[in-house]
């Protein structure tokens, strides 16, 4: 599949970063220890769920250092829900019960920048050679409110790295598209999953079928994305 990025908006400027990776300082004559990325949770503004029990927001950081396996529920209240649970077994269940995908916790097929669109079958079973059919295709986006540039993959596959993704509004005011995204549009069948590290590493966070989060910062999870997939 082919990147598409690009512009929603006229307004805003981008500022330039550093992606920064490394190994950790490696002792005379052994080599070096790949760095382990940390989690950290971010404070959400809407209400708290945890393993069933409404909780203080705030109380999220106590499990920093621990994935978390989450769900996004806007619609879920007057302000929406975060949902979220310590254990894979209790988060699966939960998705599946909500017309989730059968297989929340299974890596995604992986894709490359460059990489043709794959051919996507639509309900009525025909295919589609260039793109996914309208309601096949999960969106993140550079701002909250679906602002600025956008980034798009079809049901069924994932961007395993988004340190690899280029976000360019204009030539050479290039960067990628790791812990950018602000906003998601899961416009699929199965929804979308966000993870915290690249190759699906972390805590997840699931956006359900046909939702719009027009902020993730809702939710704990404003630049925080470095993997995403569709469903």
């Amino acid at each position: 599949m082919r990147i598409r990025a690009f512009r929603a908006s006229a307004v805003g400027a981008i500022a330039l970063f550093a992606v920064i990776g490394g190994t950790q300082p490696s002792v005379a004559g052994t080599a070096p220890s790949p760095v382990t990325p940390s989690i950290v949770h971010q404070v959400p503004s809407v209400p708290l769920t945890i393993d069933g029990r409404s909780v203080d927001p705030r109380s999220i950081t106590q499990y920093n250092g621990r994935p978390l396996y989450m769900a996004a529920l806007p619609d879920e209240g007057p302000r929406g829900r975060l949902v979220t649970f310590t254990e894979a077994k209790d988060f699966e269940r939960f998705v599946r019960a909500n017309n989730g995908p059968a297989r929340p916790l299974a890596e995604p097929r992986a894709l490359k920048p460059g990489q043709a669109v794959p051919t996507v079958r639509g309900p009525g079973g025909g295919s589609t050679p260039n793109a996914a059919p309208p309601g096949y295709n999960a969106f993140v986006f550079d701002n909250i409110d679906y602002g600025d540039g956008a980034l798009s993959v079809s049901t069924g596959y994932g961007w395993p790295d988004l340190t690899e993704v280029s976000l360019c509004y204009f030539w050479p005011f290039c960067t990628d598209w790791n812990d950018r995204p602000s906003s998601a549009v899961a416009d699929t069948p199965g929804g979308q999953m966000l993870w915290e590290h690249i190759h699906w590493g972390g805590s997840r966070l699931w956006i359900p079928s046909r939702t719009l989060v027009r902020s993730l910062g809702d939710y704990g999870w404003n630049d925080r994305t470095s993997s995403f997939a569709a469903y």
